[in-house]
């Protein structure tokens, strides 16, 4: 659900998890180990809005591919609490 211009770079320090491994800006992802994101050409932004709304609530309601232990599901849950996302 994030943008950028053709040619800009996506914005760095963006991660669900306790540290980013990317504090720069990035021009593609992956931006973290097991990222499963990926480039979509924009369709609007209600829908790019949509997706980051998505993805926060997946984390919130803890979905994984079991790829992280159940703590760590909770705590980046209690991030996204914290930040007040409107999930």
């Amino acid at each position: 659900g994030r943008i950028s211009k053709p040619g800009k770079p996506f914005p760095g320090g963006l991660t669900y998890g306790a540290k980013s491994y990317h504090p720069d800006p990035v021009d593609v992802p992956p931006l973290h180990p097991r990222c499963r994101c990926e480039l979509e050409p924009l369709v609007s932004r209600e829908y790019a809005d949509a997706l980051r709304r998505e993805a926060d609530r997946s984390v919130l309601r803890g979905f994984s591919l079991e790829s992280e232990p159940m703590r760590v599901r909770v705590e980046a849950a209690e991030r996204l609490l914290a930040r007040g996302v409107d999930a």
